[in-house]
């Protein structure tokens, strides 16, 4: 019940979350033909893709392969999921990797060294019927105090 309060608390601040560490919640792309097919026209389009979910990588990453990438396995269940870190995370290197419903595009960013918690919530989309609206955040301890 705590880290439903908690995160029902994150979105009445706005203005902090200039200051957190957050997945873009849509990306634009355009898909492409990487061959051409003969006799075929190909008709691209700019698309926007919604925010999926998000890993959280210890370790070096590397894009084009998973293996040998340790996932930290998330607390909580259900539409609520948190990374809690011991300390912050310093020097250690600690991946965000945000991922995107209907796509293969993933975009991967170092969390910042003062982060002690990440969360991700999960919630129906009342806009696209069996969709849901992911929201992910990693904030430091005085942003966490914040919240409170």
């Amino acid at each position: 019940m705590k880290i439903l309060l908690m995160l029902v608390t994150l979105s009445l601040y706005a203005p902090l979350s200039a200051m957190t560490q957050t997945c873009p919640s849509t990306i634009q792309a355009v898909s492409q033909l990487k061959q051409n097919i003969s006799e075929w026209k190909v008709d691209s389009s700019d698309d926007t893709f919604n925010l999926g979910g998000v890993s959280i990588i210890e370790g070096p990453i590397n894009p084009s392969k998973e293996n040998g990438e340790r996932e930290l396995v998330p607390m909580g269940k259900n539409r609520i999921q948190f990374w809690r870190f011991t300390n912050a995370v310093g020097s250690n290197e600690v991946w965000m990797r945000c991922w995107y419903s209907d796509t293969a595009l993933r975009l991967s960013t170092r969390i910042h060294a003062d982060v002690i918690e990440c969360f991700r919530r999960s919630e129906p989309d009342p806009t696209i019927p069996r969709k849901e609206k992911v929201t992910v955040m990693c904030v430091n301890a005085s942003q966490k105090s914040k919240m409170h």
